[in-house]
């Protein structure tokens, strides 16, 4: 089984439940386990013109976000596909955190292990990217039911469905 470090809209589990649901060998929801992380030595920044995230390598910066264990084969090449060519897949060291920190109290999270998984990077560098940050919160709050209703963030996901 694998394990990914997400940082955007495969965050919430409604977006993984859409990519690998479809699937008839498909790992079940309830079997994977989320842990909050932290990825350092990246940055998260909107990609421009769109409502998700994508990272690059950046010395001094970190970025949260969650790994989600207990992903197939199959899952993985239905991760890919979602992902796109505008990404690529690498094996990056994370640590889970225990106790989150704040940036409003200036409290330090609390790291639990280390661990080495894979996420998925920008092709690009920071070209193609904004200045702005990417908000899970208000994906959550402004964009999820839409995000998971549209057929055109899946259109590539769905296609490759319909070639099995």
């Amino acid at each position: 089984m694998s394990s990914f470090f997400f940082y955007g809209t495969l965050m919430s589990p409604e977006v993984i439940f859409r990519v690998i649901s479809n699937l008839h060998s498909s790992t079940e929801l309830s079997k994977l386990k989320f842990t909050p992380a932290i990825l350092k030595g990246y940055k998260r920044r909107q990609v421009v013109g769109a409502k998700y995230p994508a990272i690059f390598q950046s010395t001094h910066d970190l970025v949260e976000g969650m790994v989600v264990s207990g992903f197939s084969e199959d899952d993985k090449r239905l991760l890919d596909v979602y992902e796109g060519d505008q990404y690529s897949r690498h094996s990056v060291q994370v640590e889970t955190v225990a106790q989150p920190g704040s940036k409003l109290l200036e409290t330090p999270y609390i790291a639990s292990e280390n661990l080495v998984v894979e996420t998925y990077v920008w092709k690009y560098g920071s070209d193609g990217l904004s200045h702005l940050d990417w908000d899970f919160k208000e994906f959550v709050n402004k964009s999820l039911t839409k995000w998971v209703a549209s057929k055109e963030e899946f259109q590539e996901v769905d296609r490759y469905y319909n070639k099995e």
